[in-house]
């Protein structure tokens, strides 16, 4: 199933122990890089589990130590409003990105485990405007990790529509999309053209390929939502669908290279 001319660019993977009990993990990047062997995925972009799920600041830290000097791997910082005094101010976070050349921010609105709620915030403008703001600004992707686990699993759909209106810059990325969310996916999708999603948990029936009929191969990406889910569903819904090479190509990575590459780290 490897194909060469695509270049696999993962935008959605996990590095560092985890408190869920899935009972998989990278404790290190060596271990991440014989994943990403095994499935023939050339790059990624990773962000921390001790960012997510403990303390983001620290955890962001973290993972700048655990991947310096693999260039495979590429920082995504977790972001959360500061006022509470837990997380960076702006000027330290805008510092932060460019000094590490991160690819990305993730917003964690609503943290569970095993259930239960550990933490929230608003993804409305009042909460979390200054960092879609610096986003905006730096034309810095945005994943938003809405910590879905079912593809029923309701949205916040107007919430989505807002933050893709008022930050029309910042690439918005919908994380572990489900395939029962077409009726507002779509619409949204014709609204605001900084709307991606990947394709880690995008089951749909020719789902790729009707995204693609309507607004362009280029608003998917490639994610696999490593390691708490395996590559193989992700890699060979896209070998097997019916796209052109081309379109494969972009989704597997060369949108995401795109939107990284659109990054204003300099001002």
């Amino acid at each position: 199933m490897e194909n060469k001319a695509w270049k696999l660019y993962d935008c959605n993977a996990m590095l560092g122990s985890t408190i869920e009990a899935q009972g998989v993990s990278f404790a290190d990047a060596q271990a991440m890089l014989r994943h990403m062997d095994r499935f023939g995925i050339d790059d990624s972009l990773v962000y921390g589990s001790l960012a997510k799920y403990y303390h983001a600041a620290s955890g962001n830290e973290r993972l700048i130590e655990m991947i310096r000097g693999v260039d495979r791997l590429r920082p995504v910082f977790v972001a959360m409003p500061g006022d509470t005094g837990e997380f960076w101010d702006m000027k330290t976070l805008r510092e932060k990105i460019c000094a590490h050349r991160a690819a990305g921010i993730r917003l964690c609105p609503m943290l569970l485990s095993d259930g239960m709620r550990l933490e929230s915030f608003s993804l409305k403008p009042w909460c979390v405007g200054e960092i879609m703001e610096l986003a905006d600004e730096m034309r810095l992707p945005v994943f938003l990790d809405m910590e879905v686990t079912h593809w029923s699993d309701p949205l916040p759909w107007d919430d989505i529509d807002r933050l893709c209106g008022l930050y029309p810059n910042a690439p918005v990325i919908l994380v572990r999309l489900g395939c029962g969310d077409h009726r507002d996916l779509f619409p949204v999708m014709r609204n605001h053209g900084n709307l991606y999603f990947e394709i880690s948990y995008y089951a749909a029936h020719l789902g790729l390929e009707g995204v693609a009929s309507r607004f362009g191969a280029e608003r998917m990406l490639f994610g696999t939502d490593a390691p708490v889910h395996a590559p193989a569903c992700p890699i060979g819904q896209l070998y097997y669908s019916m796209l052109t090479e081309e379109q494969k190509a972009a989704i597997a990575g060369g949108n995401l290279r795109r939107l990284i590459g659109g990054i204003r780290y300099d001002g």
